[in-house]
């Protein structure tokens, strides 16, 4: 039954990371390593350049990271709600939350909610 209760967090879980556009953020990311990454491969360039184009990308990098670590708390936030919940009733659901049982079987859970989703959206 504990089980059941930690599959409404993960739902959630879910559903905010769809909201949040996670992917979007992380193809920008990349996309911005890579261009920090080809800045050191321009041979002609000279390091005043590098130094300025390479400090415009901080600040972007920056960025990026600050929206990646709020939309990821924002994802697991109902996982964090958990704990105090627990505590208050005393239901044991952390207990169940590092239960290999319940990582082996939310896997599958999310995948077809997202593909059950997909299909009557």
């Amino acid at each position: 039954m504990d089980i059941f209760w930690l599959l409404i967090p993960l739902i959630i879980c879910v559903e905010i990371a769809n909201r949040t556009n996670l992917g979007n953020t992380l193809s920008l990311f990349l996309d911005l390593l890579g261009k920090i990454r080809n800045i050191f491969s321009y041979k002609k360039a000279s390091d005043r350049w590098k130094e300025k184009a390479l400090l415009g990308y901080s600040f972007r990098f920056l960025n990026l990271n600050f929206q990646l670590l709020i939309k990821l708390f924002l994802i697991f936030s109902p996982f964090f709600l958990i704990l105090p919940i627990d505590r208050i009733f005393g239901i044991a659901l952390t207990k169940a939350l590092i239960d290999p049982y319940f990582l082996m079987i939310s896997i599958p859970i999310v995948i077809a909610y997202t593909k059950i989703k997909k299909r009557f959206s």
